[in-house]
């Protein structure tokens, strides 16, 4: 495993893997959010998930909101920094869908 660098707040620099997905966890247990608080917190946005966990069929439970935005197109432009993301990702619109909008799936 290669090691990890990268500045955290404060200009501490890390080099250990261990070290890095530690506070990751740590900081994705804070940013965890279950898809109805996504819809309460979120309503009326479109938002992209990663590290999102399925419940027993198939569905998405919660993830880490990582982009929303009202404007869809703001959200799919800048998903294109998480193409190679190692996790399960999502996008979808949280809220109802506005009356005279059509869905194609």
């Amino acid at each position: 495993m290669a090691a990890f660098k990268a500045k955290y707040p404060g200009g501490n620099e890390f080099n250990s893997p261990q070290l890095h997905q530690m506070i990751s966890c740590e900081r994705a247990k804070v940013m965890y959010k279950t898809i109805d608080q996504i819809h309460k917190e979120y309503d009326g946005q479109w938002v992209f998930m990663v590290n999102c966990v399925e419940d027993l069929y198939g569905s998405i439970a919660g993830g880490v909101v990582v982009l929303h935005s009202e404007n869809r197109d703001v959200v799919i432009r800048a998903m294109e920094e998480y193409d190679y993301e190692p996790s399960i990702t999502y996008f979808r619109y949280a809220g109802r869908i506005p009356e005279g909008v059509s869905i194609v799936l």
